[in-house]
């Protein structure tokens, strides 16, 4: 991807990270058919690189901020979760792991 003035990312693209992320996801275009498109991507948009091409980079750039962050949970590999987390709660988890992490709901007399 090709930034403004070649001074590398915006500020709002986190530099650690870049555009890719280390898993694969399904692109969530859709075909001319309307169907659902099959192509993996590991770019953080969510779409892969035959339907980047129709979107301006201010346009792909928005996808990667308002993506949902990842759920905060670790594997029991040591790694952290790859779902999406929810962000209808405090804490980031995905609807696997928020049943474990969720706080007992106190009942008073």
């Amino acid at each position: 991807m090709e930034y403004p003035d070649h001074n590398g990312p915006p500020a709002a693209v986190n530099v650690n990270v870049g555009p890719w992320a280390l898993v694969a996801h399904r692109c969530l275009c859709r075909t001319r058919t309307g169907e659902r498109c099959k192509r993996k991507t590991r770019h953080l948009s969510r779409v892969c690189y035959q339907h980047r091409d129709l979107y301006m980079p201010e346009e792909i750039l928005e996808m990667v901020n308002r993506r949902r962050p990842r759920c905060q949970a670790i594997t029991l590999k040591g790694l952290q979760c790859s779902r999406d987390g929810t962000r209808n709660y405090v804490l980031q988890y995905c609807t696997q792991h928020y049943g474990i992490h969720a706080e007992p709901e106190v009942q008073s007399d």
